[in-house]
């Protein structure tokens, strides 16, 4: 027998899941990577799994009982096998094992444990077989993923993940598994004998073990309540009725809006149409905003529009902020690397706008890492907290006599590759698309005054100071004021795509609006020039 590639074989094999092990083949032992099935009495194979691939050698007896190699094979497909010149029995046999792996691991545990002449009432010292009964019957309920990364040549594990059928998307769910199980071993009384850790242990390990895949997401995709929107098409077609649709748990979908998409109230606003057109430039989708959300559109333009401007001339500004809110709404990719900093004096709008971003996305989608934390000399573990949000958005003071050093929040806001440390836990290497908004009257002094950090700014300012009112968030945010800012955020930063920028006429200078305000120096000199004390030369210099 040799194995090598036939000349032809059978295309495109469909290949079955028989539960019942050929009698010929004799499992000697098998892990999750490992496996070693004797075939009859005349053939021992070595198969590795590796990756997406299977590595076999196969070991045999000739004709005068010396032990021989018959070669070696790696496959992709278990279907590959049609194109190896072997004996059709060998062939089957190794077919059902590489298809069936985790089960051949299974019955190599029940192998070992019926050996061992295990009866049919509980016992305590019977934990393995309770273990895997439970884990079957977490399966049974439960669509589970454990995902893995593949950083620096191996595989990580990043979560057990559940899918939500109320909320369409898969989420974080071990500390759920552990507390089901747990459950589950209390209200059996043959388990309750010191049983219990080692079992919910060990029933979460053989879930993990059934489940283990590469994580791989829907990129563009997202949930409002009970509809997954689809940004991709939403950018072809300018119609958000149209990509909009039903959820599916075959497509893994982390982030769950919880509001509504309002498409009644966005048909009534352009009555006598026979279709709704999108907006297509600022002020038709002002006009949009307005209809829409009259309440929400009087309180933007409160925050961002200058005493004695007009309202058209603040126009821009409240583009910009719809902009932002679309920006957070965009999953799984960085366009523009843009951080948001939102500056002004106390008591401005700037806490309330934040307080609207956070309800608008959901808190399980929001991290509050501060900007001081993201200078790698404060905090290490800072990355962990921003893997799979949609936005980071923090209003924490920061310490103006430090400098920041700019290293990490520039490769956060690059799309390039962040290294994620956690306690306790693998690092590994991933590229984050957390959208960054931070708050600040004085921002932090930095190490650099470059291009490279001012172009990764867009500062918004909210120039007007307001009277506490206390009910004023619930007045003016209400749930459905809230659907139709996200439809208006929507097509806003639909437009910015289009354009490939934001609305630049509502920010302000990075560089100037930074440095006038973390450097005192700055400020002065600034003071002197306006005030024709000293002049600057044809270079810039004093």
């Amino acid at each position: 027998m040799r194995v090598v590639g036939a000349e032809s074989g059978i295309a495109g094999l469909e290949v079955a899941t028989p539960r019942i092990v050929p009698l010929r083949a004799s499992l000697l032992s098998v892990s999750q990577n490992r496996m070693v099935v004797k075939i009859g009495n005349k053939y021992v194979v070595f198969l590795k799994r590796k990756r997406s691939r299977i590595r076999f050698s196969i070991w045999g007896l000739d004709d005068d009982g010396r032990v021989v190699n018959y070669g070696v094979g790696e496959l992709k497909d278990p279907a590959e096998l049609s194109h190896f010149d072997i004996d059709d029995e060998l062939r089957n046999v190794l077919l059902f094992c590489i298809v069936n792996w985790d089960f051949m691991q299974e019955r190599r545990d029940a192998e070992i444990l019926l050996k061992k002449n295990i009866s049919n009432e509980p016992k305590v010292s019977d934990k393995e077989v309770f273990a895997d009964e439970i884990a079957s019957k977490v399966l049974e309920k439960r669509m589970v993923k454990t995902f893995y990364v593949v950083s620096g040549g191996k595989q990580v594990e990043l979560g057990v993940y559940c899918y939500d059928e109320s909320r369409g998307v898969y989420r974080d769910c071990e500390k759920d598994l552990e507390k089901e199980i747990e459950g589950f071993v209390v209200d059996t009384p043959e388990l309750q004998h010191k049983t219990t850790k080692w079992i919910v242990d060990e029933a979460i390990a053989k879930v993990k073990r059934r489940t283990y895949e590469e994580f791989r997401y829907e990129k563009r995709k997202l949930v409002f309540y009970n509809k997954v929107f689809d940004w991709s098409r939403f950018i072809a077609t300018d119609n958000i009725q149209e990509s909009l649709m039903n959820p599916n748990p075959n497509s893994v979908i982390l982030h769950w809006i919880p509001h509504k998409i309002n498409i009644e109230k966005l048909l009534k606003v352009r009555q006598g149409l026979e279709k709704y057109i999108p907006p297509s430039n600022i002020d038709q989708l002002i006009e949009v905003f307005k209809a829409l959300a009259p309440k929400s559109y009087r309180a933007f333009l409160s925050w961002v529009k200058y005493p004695g401007e007009s309202e058209e001339e603040a126009k821009p500004r409240v583009a910009v902020l719809l902009e932002i809110i679309g920006y957070m709404l965009y999953p799984h990719e960085y366009p523009f690397h843009k951080a948001v900093l939102l500056v002004g004096e106390g008591s401005n709008g700037k806490s309330t706008f934040c307080r609207l971003l956070r309800t608008v996305l959901g808190d399980h989608n929001v991290s509050s890492v501060s900007l001081r934390d993201l200078d790698p000399r404060t905090n290490r573990f800072a990355a962990t907290n921003l893997v799979n949000k949609l936005a980071n958005i923090s209003s924490e003071p920061v310490d103006s006599s430090r400098s920041f050093d700019p290293s990490l929040f520039k490769q956060l806001t690059s799309e390039d590759l962040v290294f994620v440390e956690r306690k306790y836990k693998d690092p590994f290497e991933a590229v984050i698309f957390t959208k960054m908004v931070f708050s600040a009257n004085v921002p932090p002094r930095v190490q650099e005054d470059t291009y490279a950090f001012w172009r990764r700014w867009l500062v918004i300012k909210f120039p007007n100071q307001f009277k506490p009112e206390p009910t004023f968030f619930e007045r003016t945010f209400a749930e459905d004021e809230i659907g139709c800012i996200i439809i208006s955020a929507l097509y806003a930063f639909r437009l910015v795509l289009l354009r490939g920028s934001f609305t630049e006429q509502g920010a302000l200078d990075p560089r100037e609006e930074w440095l006038s305000r973390s450097s005192s120096i700055y400020r002065v000199v600034k003071a002197m020039i306006e005030d024709g004390l000293i002049e600057l030369d044809q270079d810039g210099g004093l």
